[in-house]
């Protein structure tokens, strides 16, 4: 299945941003951002999250928290897509967010 328009967004978005990334930008998307595209729609992405969290000192902790919130609504809603479960645009206030994304502060 070819990603949707809110998937390839992301890649567009770094493609369009790339010259104004600080070197912890450039570090997220050189190290968790080809994974995230791997693992999207998967129950392996919470695994990456977790990892890059626990081994990447993040500094810009608001920025990166709010970026991940976004990432993991865009999974959720492809997971769906991808298992055949109609998303709604009034899911996304029911969706939950992982404690570990919560808890970067």
């Amino acid at each position: 299945m070819e990603r949707p328009w809110y998937i390839k967004q992301w890649e567009e978005s770094y493609d369009k941003t790339h010259s104004f990334h600080d070197k912890q930008a450039e570090e997220f998307y050189t190290d968790f951002f080809p994974l995230y595209l791997k693992h999207v729609g998967t129950k392996k992405l919470l695994k990456d999250i977790r990892n890059y969290i626990n081994t990447h000192t993040i500094t810009r902790k608001d920025d990166f928290r709010f970026q991940l919130i976004c990432m993991w609504c865009d999974h959720i809603h492809y997971y769906r897509d991808l298992n055949g479960i109609p998303f709604k645009a009034e899911d996304i206030f029911s969706i939950k967010i992982p404690k570990e994304i919560l808890s970067i502060q």
